[in-house]
């Protein structure tokens, strides 16, 4: 299954997006940090993410690093690699995201092979954010440049003690066969890819009365890219396992947990913003209050009673 999405340099305003998120046709939308290579002539997208949360829209952090050639080109080095990859983490943490949130350094198109300079300064990038192990790495790059940058992230992980592990990818090939709601990302030729984005400056797209114009449009393999809306479903976790595991074990409150969580995930009723549930699991009560509202997101009630026999 894949979910379709899409991103724009500039935020688009919040009447605009909003009326998207309603609309439906997109799960999730690119976020773009203010970087060394994305700034001040762009509408910043800062600031925004709880009220992006809130309508329930996933997301995918971007943050434009130094490129192999045009900007940034005379500085890239590993220190300043991991210098950026610092100032992602601060921008990250600033802007509340959760931990274990992905954040995808964009590395632009380049003609031939990766520079040694290039080289450096990406994982560099990399093992900043795996050394500070708050967030996830992830890559944006063309299809053509994939095999460098996964050769290359993969000696990173692995001088950290992590042989098989990769970043996230999100590929850009574009391919006017590329339709967001029935391709999947690894359509965009590399194994790797979590997300592809398929079609690149479309213009005069609507939705819900609404053009946001240009947008790049992408498909990923689960409706939050970067993780960022997993907070209340941790906070659940947490609760639950209190609440819980004393009185009957981890296998009932994991499966009482999966239970609520699935109904979380899941669409109300048509014009019913609630959803009651009762879990007959050795307790004599437990009521599951699910309330779903675009703008707040979901929050979660829980009423429990010990049981009467030992």
């Amino acid at each position: 299954m894949a979910f379709a999405g899409f991103d724009c340099g500039n935020y688009p305003g919040d009447d605009n997006i909003q009326a998207w998120a309603v609309d439906g046709t997109y799960k999730w939308c690119g976020y773009y940090l203010l970087a060394p290579c994305h700034g001040s002539s762009f509408t910043p997208w800062t600031g925004k993410y709880q009220f992006l949360r809130g309508l329930g829209l996933g997301l995918a952090i971007l943050y434009v690093g130094r490129q192999q050639s045009g900007c940034g080109s005379d500085s890239l080095s590993r220190a300043q690699g991991q210098a950026d990859g610092n100032d992602s983490i601060a921008k990250c943490k600033a802007e509340g995201f959760p931990q274990n949130a992905v954040i995808f350094v964009d590395v632009e198109h380049f003609d031939g092979g990766i520079s040694d300079d290039m080289k450096n300064y990406y994982q560099g990038w990399i093992g900043a954010l795996l050394d500070d192990a708050t967030f996830k790495p992830g890559t944006y790059c063309a299809d053509g440049n994939a095999n460098d940058l996964i050769n290359a992230a993969q000696q990173e992980y692995a001088s950290h003690g992590l042989p098989s592990g990769n970043p996230a990818f999100w590929i850009v090939r574009n391919d006017l066969t590329f339709d967001p709601q029935t391709s999947v990302p690894t359509g965009s030729g590399v194994s790797l890819a979590n997300i592809w984005q398929g079609r690149i400056n479309v213009v005069g797209e609507a939705h819900g009365g609404v053009t946001i114009s240009p947008i790049d449009q992408d498909v990923a393999d689960t409706h939050d890219p970067s993780s960022t809306l997993q907070l209340a479903s941790a906070i659940l976790r947490r609760q639950l396992d209190l609440a819980t595991t004393a009185l009957h074990g981890l296998d009932q409150f994991q499966r009482m947990f999966s239970q609520v969580v699935a109904a979380a995930s899941a669409a109300p009723p048509a014009g019913d913003p609630q959803k009651r549930l009762f879990f007959p699991n050795g307790i004599d009560l437990i009521d599951a209050t699910v309330k779903m509202d675009l703008k707040d997101g979901f929050a979660i009630e829980l009423k429990l009673q010990g049981p009467t026999k030992t």
